[in-house]
This record gives C-alpha cells, structure tokens and sequence, in this order.
C-alpha cells in the first residue's frame, strides 16, 4: 500500500501519467481539479497528435503544398 496514493482518482492519475511516459515528475499538480485537467490534456493529447502529424504527412506525401491543389478535391486553386 502506498500513502501517496490515498484515493482512487490518485491511483488513476499517477497511472494516466506512468503510462503516457509523461511521467511523475518535479512539478505535478497538487489539487483533484488540477489533475483532472492534466489527466484529460495527456488523453486529448493521445488522440490530437498522431491525427495532426498524420494530416501533415498525408499533405506533404500527396504534394499538396508544392502543386498548390485545392485541399478539397486536389485540383488547381479554383478562380
């Protein structure tokens, strides 16, 4: 048992953490409230980046940026 972790939204916190590779680290919220909103930026987080890196390559891979296509339908600049 470890007194650090006195309660059930604790343990989740410190797993959110330990598991994300965020880590424990030297500044780290002290209240419920600010852990909660650490908690939910990490999981945002988790979903957010991998769609905007994936969004970014998928633009660069088609060409988009040197062809200047329309990013609705991939046809030249529309007049």
């Amino acid at each position: 048992h470890n007194p650090n972790l006195s309660n059930y939204f604790q343990c989740v916190y410190f797993a959110v953490t330990t598991l994300t590779t965020v880590g424990f680290g030297d500044a780290t919220p002290v209240t419920d409230a600010g852990k909660a909103v650490v908690t939910g930026a990490i999981l945002t987080s988790i979903g957010l980046v991998p769609y905007q890196i994936s969004r970014i390559a998928e633009t660069l891979i088609e060409g988009r940026f040197r062809s200047g296509a329309c990013t609705r339908c991939g046809q030249r600049p529309h007049p």
